[in-house]
């Protein structure tokens, strides 16, 4: 996934975070094209779970919180996480 289709993830993310609180508070979901494809109570469940069907670089994940300062944009590639 190329920087800016996963700033624009981030940016949907952002953009939708009171409603997807509602439904995901708590929980780490998966984002690709600019909709939720999976929920889990772990990043490391969120990670692998997802790399069993979408290649690495094809998605982000985030914790979905109204907490800001536990809200992060993360960016994995198949050889470097930059966070």
């Amino acid at each position: 996934m190329d920087a800016s289709i996963a700033s624009k993830n981030y940016e949907w993310f952002r953009e939708h975070l009171p409603e997807l609180v509602n439904h995901y508070d708590g929980k780490y979901i998966v984002i690709k094209d600019y909709g939720v494809i999976g929920s889990y109570d772990a990043f490391e469940d969120a990670w692998t779970e997802t790399l069993k069907r979408e290649q690495a670089g094809t998605f982000i994940i985030q914790l979905c919180t109204e907490d800001e300062t536990q809200t992060a944009q993360t960016y994995f590639t198949n050889m470097v996480l930059f966070s």
